[in-house]
């Protein structure tokens, strides 16, 4: 019995992807590096920089997608650099700091509600968001020696 409903729900599930292929459609917009940019990604980069800015509503789909792989693509190149002289896992003890100072920014009463807002967004986890906080933070302060 169970085996039956197992075939059952493949095949289900099987069909709904012949007959809604977008719902199971990942194309690759970019490789930087060796890392692959792909329209997933820049769903979920976009629904983050909404969040963090909700005047990019007002933007077309297109126009957001643009800013979205854009930002993906700067992302990717600052890590490279970044993890050439650095190591990139290195605790940073201001991004809990950072991530606070974010959420005040933004009008959130607390990391709980931010979670949810998240959640909500199918966006980004708060470790993800960390680690892109991290990334900036060590950019930020590797142009500052560089250039000091």
């Amino acid at each position: 019995m169970i085996k039956r409903l197992g075939l059952v729900l493949i095949i289900f599930l099987f069909q709904f992807c012949l007959i809604y292929p977008s719902f199971s459609k990942i194309n690759i917009f970019a490789t930087v590096d060796d890392e692959i940019i792909t329209s997933y990604d820049i769903l979920k980069e976009g629904r983050y920089l909404i969040v963090l800015n909700p005047n990019l509503k007002n933007l077309s789909k297109k126009q957001i997608s643009d800013l979205a792989k854009e930002s993906l693509i700067t992302e990717i190149i600052k890590k490279k650099e970044i993890s050439k002289l650095i190591d990139i896992n290195k605790k940073n003890p201001f991004v809990e700091d950072y991530l606070s100072n974010l959420l005040v920014r933004l009008g959130y009463k607390n990391k709980n509600n931010f979670k949810d807002d998240l959640l909500k967004n199918k966006t980004y986890s708060i470790t993800e968001i960390k680690s892109k906080i991290k990334i900036e933070l060590f950019w930020n302060e590797l142009i500052f020696t560089k250039y000091n």
